[in-house]
């Protein structure tokens, strides 16, 4: 069955890309809407959301200034971190970002 299915589905996408068309209504070099919003998040040091069509990414950074270690004071520490909210994908969970996100 899913033979079948991913057939049609190919069947279907081949016409309409030989007719110029997207499964959207776009035509092949038509571009999905697109904003960008920046600051939209007080908390953070710098932010921006940004619309491609229906999909919408929020990203925020924050910034903690630190003193070098003695030993290397020509040497920085760079952290990095990622929330994700679950409607976003089944595999992502609530609450507090987990080892993996850092």
């Amino acid at each position: 069955m899913t033979e079948i299915m991913s057939d049609i589905k190919r069947d279907h996408m081949m016409k309409l890309i030989a007719n110029g068309e997207r499964t959207d209504g776009r035509g092949l070099t038509d571009f999905r809407k697109i904003s960008v919003e920046t600051n939209c998040i007080e908390s953070a040091d710098g932010s921006a959301r940004v619309k491609l069509g229906r999909t919408e990414v929020i990203a925020g950074v924050k910034i903690i200034p630190g003193t070098p270690f003695a030993d290397t004071p020509n040497i920085g520490v760079l952290s990095t971190g990622a929330e994700l909210i679950p409607m976003a994908h089944s595999t992502f969970e609530s609450g507090p970002p987990g080892e993996d996100a850092i």
